[in-house]
């Protein structure tokens, strides 16, 4: 216990992380420690082509069911083809905002590298 960076001296018993949770951004003892960015096994780099080709399969997957070439799986209900389309948009709209804030980052990262 006294040893644990974890716990906090002076909160009781149970004064784990795991029970007290932490919301301040500035603590240098958060609430789960594996939750933080820098303890992600993947760069963001990474992360972003992932999503990226996910994103292409999925666009394949609705062209697929607009032109009729994908054909609903066994037991599927009548609407099955216009869910997946909408769900498939829905996805899209996530992508396409998420992209859009990589790049953001990505000009504000390049600004500040030309700036220093």
């Amino acid at each position: 216990k006294d040893n644990d960076l974890h716990w906090y001296p002076d909160k009781g018993d149970f004064s784990h992380p795991t029970k007290m949770p932490s919301q301040n951004p500035h603590n240098d003892r958060p609430r789960n420690p594996k939750r933080t960015k820098s303890c992600r096994p993947e760069s963001s780099e990474h992360r972003h082509v992932r999503f990226e080709h996910k994103h292409e399969c999925r666009e394949n997957e609705r062209e697929a069911l607009l032109s009729g070439r994908l054909t609903p799986p066994p037991g599927a209900g009548p609407n099955w083809a216009k869910n997946r389309v909408a769900t498939l948009e829905k996805y899209a709209k996530r992508t396409k905002r998420r992209h859009k804030k990589y790049e953001k980052r990505m000009r504000k990262a390049a600004e500040a590298g030309q700036a220093s």
